[in-house]
């Protein structure tokens, strides 16, 4: 017989097994700072998602600043990966969210961390000023 894949992972919690000198407390920090977040959820319905984005547009300035300090965290406990990388665009911040936040199968991680890596490249890519179409 065969059984469907579960959803059992977290990128994040996958990333904060390598961070060195990550306490317990720096996870539950890390954790509830992604909580905090959960406006930026895919996993709610389309009215949700409405208000949502809504929420964030008018409150952008805080939401911004509590991504930038998921990105600086993970920084300093000595993770290169830059977790939400278009703070200030709710569709693109929601993608990352769902990227690190979401549970997922096996597969669906082999799967997005493909295209998560192509896209990064092409947008290190646009930065050195080669000109790349990046998809939204």
């Amino acid at each position: 017989m065969n059984f469907p894949e579960l959803k059992t992972e977290q990128r994040i919690l996958m990333l904060m097994k390598d961070m060195k000198d990550l306490t317990r407390e720096d996870q539950i920090r890390l954790l509830t700072a992604f909580d905090k977040l959960q406006i930026l959820s895919k996993e709610v319905g389309e009215i949700s998602k409405a208000r949502g984005k809504l929420a964030f547009l008018q409150n952008i300035e805080e939401y911004k600043e509590k991504m930038q300090w998921i990105n600086d965290y993970v920084k300093s406990k000595g993770c290169e990966e830059i977790i939400f990388t278009k703070p200030e665009d709710y569709d693109v911040s929601s993608d990352d969210y769902d990227y690190y936040y979401a549970y997922k199968t096996p597969t669906q991680i082999k799967e997005e961390e493909e295209k998560r890596k192509q896209a990064m490249g092409k947008l290190q890519n646009k930065e050195k000023g080669e000109d790349i179409d990046i998809p939204e």
